[in-house]
């Protein structure tokens, strides 16, 4: 929705923000205000946003892998 961040659009779709790098758990964020890694997503282009601070646009795309990492393909 209009307003919304990054992170509040994806866990109301999705009930999860991205799998993480490290394990092969599920994350949601933490600290909801861009202090720590949890809430990384990239554009397809490759560029990297914290989806807790960054608002959601129509016609965004986002994805929960880092492009081209060697863990991206993991889980």
């Amino acid at each position: 929705m209009q307003g919304d961040t990054l992170m509040i659009a994806m866990l109301t779709t999705g009930g999860t923000l991205r799998q993480s790098e490290f394990t092969d758990g599920k994350r949601a964020g933490f600290c909801l205000m861009g202090a720590c890694q949890d809430c990384w997503v990239w554009t397809e282009s490759g560029h990297r946003l914290r989806a807790c601070s960054t608002l959601a646009e129509d016609g965004m795309s986002v994805t929960t892998s880092q492009p081209g990492a060697s863990w991206a393909n993991h889980g």
